[in-house]
C-alpha cells in the first residue's frame, strides 16, 4: 500500500478515450480559448481555465491555470497514454465500457502534491474535470482515489452540483461496498479524511436506506471533518457511535440504542 504522501501526489482524474482519439494538446488550447469555455456549451459555468505552460521538448503534457492553481495534463496525443489503473465501480457506465480505453490524466502540479487532497485543491481540480469533459469523444472520466468511472455528463452533474453548494458527490468521489452483515463501507473516504467509514445497518433497516444514511455521512465529514469517538451528533441530528478499527484506518458508526463493537 503506498503511504499517504505518495497516494495524495498520484491521485488526479483520468479522462478515458477510444485507443486512438485522445486528444493532442492544440485541441486543449482551441476548448480553452473557446468563447465561455466547455462551461457555457454544458449549461454549467464553473470554471475558466488557460494553458500556463507548454513545452516545446515535451509536447505531451500541458500545464493548465484553473482557479489561480496549477494542474498537469499528460498523455496527449500522438505520445503514450497515461497509465490509468481498471475502474472498480462505475456511474451511469456499463464497467465494461470503461475497459482498454487510454487515458489522460490530469493531477495538481509539483508545488501543490502535498497538499493535494485540501478541499480548495481538489475542488479546482473537479471543476477543471468539468471543463474537459466537453473533449470531444471523451467516454468515460475516473477518479484515482475511489477507483471510479463516471460518465461524462455524470460527472458534470454531481460534481458541479456540489461545486454550486449541493450534496458532496459520494457516488463518485468515493464509493460504497456492502458487507454480508449488512453493513456499508465507504471506498476512497480516506483521500479526504484519512480513513474510511462503515456504517451498520438499523434492525429491519433496507440497503438501500443504510447507503442513504452512508452518503449523508460521507457529505457531513468532508464538509465539516472527523466525528470523535464515542456517541456524538451525525447528519440531520441523528446520534451515531463512532470507534476506531483497522488500527485507526476505519471509523466504525451504528445509530440508536448501544454502540456496536
Amino acid at each position: 500500500m503506498l503511504d499517504d504522501s505518495v497516494s495524495r501526489r498520484q491521485a488526479g482524474i483520468f479522462l478515458l478515450f477510444a485507443p486512438g482519439t485522445r486528444p493532442d494538446a492544440e485541441d486543449l488550447v482551441r476548448l480553452a480559448e473557446a468563447p465561455g469555455g466547455a462551461g457555457e456549451r454544458s449549461g454549467k459555468e464553473l470554471v475558466s481555465f488557460s494553458i500556463s505552460h507548454r513545452p516545446a521538448e515535451h509536447p505531451y503534457w500541458l500545464e493548465l491555470l484553473a482557479l489561480g492553481l496549477t494542474f498537469d495534463l499528460q498523455g496527449l496525443a500522438p505520445g503514450i497514454p497515461a497509465d490509468a489503473p481498471p475502474a472498480a465501480h462505475a456511474f451511469s457506465i456499463p464497467l465494461s465500457e470503461t475497459y482498454g480505453l487510454e487515458a489522460l490524466t490530469l493531477r495538481p502540479g509539483p508545488h501543490l502534491a502535498a497538499g493535494g487532497n485540501l478541499l480548495p485543491v481538489v475542488r479546482a481540480m473537479a471543476a477543471l474535470g468539468c471543463e474537459l469533459a466537453g473533449l470531444p469523444g471523451l467516454i468515460a472520466i475516473g477518479w484515482q482515489p475511489a477507483g471510479t468511472a463516471m460518465a461524462p455528463d455524470y460527472f458534470r452533474r454531481v460534481v458541479g452540483g456540489w461545486l454550486k453548494g449541493g450534496a458532496f458527490p459520494g457516488l463518485g468521489l468515493t464509493a460504497l461496498d456492502r458487507a454480508r452483515d449488512g453493513s456499508v463501507r465507504s471506498n476512497g473516504l480516506a483521500f479526504f479524511l484519512g480513513h474510511e467509514i462503515v456504517v451498520d445497518p438499523l434492525p429491519g433497516e433496507s440497503p438501500a436506506d443504510c447507503a442513504k444514511f452512508t452518503l449523508r455521512a460521507i457529505h457531513d465529514l468532508v464538509e465539516n471533518g472527523p466525528y470523535p469517538t464515542g456517541s456524538t451528533e451525525g447528519p440531520g441530528g441523528v446520534t451515531v457511535h463512532c470507534g476506531w478499527q483497522a488500527n485507526g484506518a476505519l471509523l466504525r458508526i451504528s445509530r440508536g440504542g448501544e454502540p456496536q463493537g
